[in-house]
This record gives C-alpha cells, sequence and structure tokens, in this order.
C-alpha cells in the first residue's frame, strides 16, 4: 500500500491483529487490534495509542486504518 509521497507501507496481519513496517527500512510504523464492534486499538507511528472505529464489515480495515494512521 502507497501513502504520501509514494512511501509504500507493508502490511501483515491475520484479520484481528495487523503491523504496518515501511517497505524501505524495514521499520515499524504502527500496529492495531480488533477489540470488536469496530473499535479498534492502534499504535501510531508516534508511540501513542488510541482507538479508531471502523464501520463493521468494512473489506479490509487494516487499509482505513492505515491510511488514517499515516495521515494519508
Amino acid at each position: 500500500m502507497n501513502g504520501p509521497r509514494d512511501w509504500q507501507i507493508d502490511v501483515y496481519g491475520d484479520g484481528d491483529s495487523y503491523i504496518a513496517v515501511d517497505h524501505e527500512s524495514g521499520d515499524t510504523v504502527g500496529a492495531f487490534v480488533n477489540e470488536g464492534g469496530g473499535w479498534w486499538r492502534v499504535r501510531m507511528p508516534s508511540g501513542t495509542v488510541r482507538g479508531m472505529w471502523v464501520r463493521p464489515g468494512t473489506d479490509e480495515p487494516w487499509r482505513e486504518i492505515v491510511h488514517r494512521m499515516i495521515g494519508a
């Protein structure tokens, strides 16, 4: 997935937990866990943790979270 300035982010996960990694450096960009009911616990690139809501049933909710997480 590409973000601002064609920043390529690789996302690995199992449906309930994910990690987003900078493709070039291998650095972790963020991580997020499904808490149910559309709520996700997200560790932002800055290290802060916040909740994000994504409409339940959204195809590829991880994509929406990564876009919001990196400010795309």
